[in-house]
């Protein structure tokens, strides 16, 4: 039976990226185990090890810096809330509804923040969504007696 010409560079390829040769070898229509002998042949098994290193050390890099933001945007976001209850204890609101106001701000700000990282309580996991953080400035997160309504408008 003759030997068949196959073009091995999109099959490399798909290896060193990290998919299985079961799936390699449906998708190319050859057994797994020509695969596996192909790329021990060829040492092609070294450079997927070095792609897998190479992308759990950015992955680890991007996570350390979104993890180092997300602590600066959770710390910036209990200065304000911080902020907004010492103008409460300054101030306090003149009716029920000031104060309704003021704690709905606070929930509002809550979700956006509960969201945006991830932090819901059935989450096994944390995430966190940075174009949500993003979008968000101090300013937005401003929440004192005096600006609650304007907050609201702003932070969601």
């Amino acid at each position: 039976m003759p030997k068949l010409a196959i073009d091995w560079r999109p099959i490399e390829g798909d290896y060193i990226k990290g998919i299985p040769s079961q799936i390699l070898a449906a998708k190319y229509q050859l057994k797994a185990a020509t695969i596996r002998a192909h790329m021990t042949r060829n040492k092609i098994g070294k450079q997927r090890e070095v792609m897998l290193q190479q992308i759990k050390e950015v992955t680890r890099t991007v996570t350390n810096e979104a993890t180092g933001e997300a602590q600066a945007y959770l710390s910036g976001l209990k200065k304000e809330v911080q902020r907004g209850m010492d103008a409460l204890a300054v101030q306090p609101p003149s009716s029920r509804e000031e104060v309704d106001e003021h704690f709905t701000a606070l929930e509002k700000v809550n979700r956006v923040a509960t969201t945006a990282f991830g932090l819901s309580e059935g989450s096994k996991t944390q995430t966190m969504n940075i174009a949500v953080l993003q979008q968000l400035t101090p300013e937005s997160l401003s929440v004192t007696a005096s600006n609650v309504i304007d907050t609201e408008t702003k932070a969601v």
